[in-house]
């Protein structure tokens, strides 16, 4: 391992429980984490978001032991755990396929980790009893995994890396494996749990929703590196790339040109020729090339024409997505250019929306993020 000389960007007293200093780990030619540092603070739910093959699984595996950094250090409760083995770091750790003994029952599986530490008997029994009632399993103690539902296995994983009271909590996308109704019970479950017990989290998902319900920061990842880190309102709504804008939530997206720029907004001429008015955004100056994102729930859509004269574009309805909660309305405006609008299921006006309809949008300028290209 190569000894790290770079100080921590944490000086001083601190309650940072995780700190990664400059890791970056290579398999062969393939660096998978490029030169990542962070601090999580005590306490902290913090989740590591990205696309499939980012990075993020891999970084999780550093922090617990399980792979090696090629280069950088890894920091626990202030302590440099670089030579120190998974076992002996006082880490709990949920898998995604939730990785539960299937031959043991609930209590052994919960209990393993205290065993292997020689806990007494009667302190294992009190130990593994407030774990189950935590997590709402008291009196499945007897059952084995295959008896359980998926929410259950998930349950009794958490409570099985609790149970140890570990320093920090590592978890790689335990919700993957549940359908969306459960998914969305165990995300609720997961943080009152997290919270109750007020323990340092780390949480690798690909799911956007998980990340922004769930977090107090998130680190969005690509290729291998953080390219944002912020609170999930941060992440969303002032994306630093277009990269985090395209992956942070559904938007419509246009391409062009800044045209001209006064007082605190810009106009942008896209390459079909529309003229959109967005906030200015610093340091981009005319003749800039830039993407403009539009949350697809920001556009204004009616049947009738607009009062504002700024960014109220005619278009037609092409087709209709009903999804339960809201309907997806694509429009187009000209042969270059369709926008999708994301209006609430009880919207009177919208209701009377039909395919072919004769539209018109609004964009707020306020709602436009506008981001350099290239």
């Amino acid at each position: 391992m190569e000894e790290l000389e770079a100080p921590s960007p944490f000086p001083g007293p601190t309650m940072i429980d995780v700190e990664l200093r400059r890791i970056t780990k290579r398999f062969g030619d393939f660096t998978a984490v490029n030169d990542i540092s962070l601090g999580v603070e005590k306490g902290e739910f913090l989740s590591l978001l990205g696309p499939s093959g980012c990075g993020k699984t891999t970084t999780l595996r550093i922090i617990a032991g399980f792979e090696e950094p090629s280069k950088g250090s890894v920091f626990i409760k202030g302590r440099c755990v670089d030579d120190v083995p998974p076992y002996q770091r006082n880490i709990g750790m949920v898998f995604q396929n939730y990785a539960l003994f299937p031959h043991k029952t609930v209590f052994g599986n919960i209990a393993y980790g205290l065993r292997m530490r020689n806990i007494e008997k009667r302190e294992i029994r009190r130990r593994v009893g407030e774990i189950l009632e935590m997590v709402k399993l008291s009196g499945f103690e007897d059952r084995k995994p295959h008896q359980l539902s998926g929410g259950q296995q998930q349950r009794v994983a958490l409570a099985r890396a609790l149970v140890i009271r570990p320093d920090v909590l590592l978890l790689d996308e335990p919700l993957s494996n549940l359908d969306a109704k459960l998914r969305e019970e165990m995300r609720v479950e997961t943080k009152r749990i997290q919270q109750s017990v007020g323990i340092t989290t780390l949480y690798v998902t690909h799911d956007q929703v998980e990340a922004l319900s769930m977090s107090d920061r998130v680190a969005i990842m690509e290729q291998g590196s953080i390219v944002q880190m912020g609170t999930p309102r941060d992440v969303y709504e002032i994306p630093a790339s277009p990269f985090v804008a395209d992956f942070m939530g559904q938007s419509n997206h246009l391409d062009g040109e800044i045209a001209s720029t006064r007082d605190r907004e810009s106009e942008i001429r896209t390459e079909s020729g529309l003229r959109i008015v967005a906030k200015l955004t610093e340091g981009l100056q005319e003749k800039r090339r830039v993407r403009l994102f539009v949350r697809v729930e920001t556009v204004e859509l009616s049947l009738e024409p607009f009062p504002e004269r700024e960014n109220v574009f005619a278009g037609r309805v092409e087709s209709i997505s009903y999804h339960g909660s809201s309907t997806l309305y694509y429009v187009r405006l000209d042969e270059r250019t369709r926008l999708v609008v994301e209006k609430p299921r009880h919207d009177a006006q919208n209701m009377k929306i039909q395919e072919d309809s004769r539209v018109w949008i609004r964009i707020p300028p306020q709602e436009c993020i506008t981001l350099p290209l290239g």
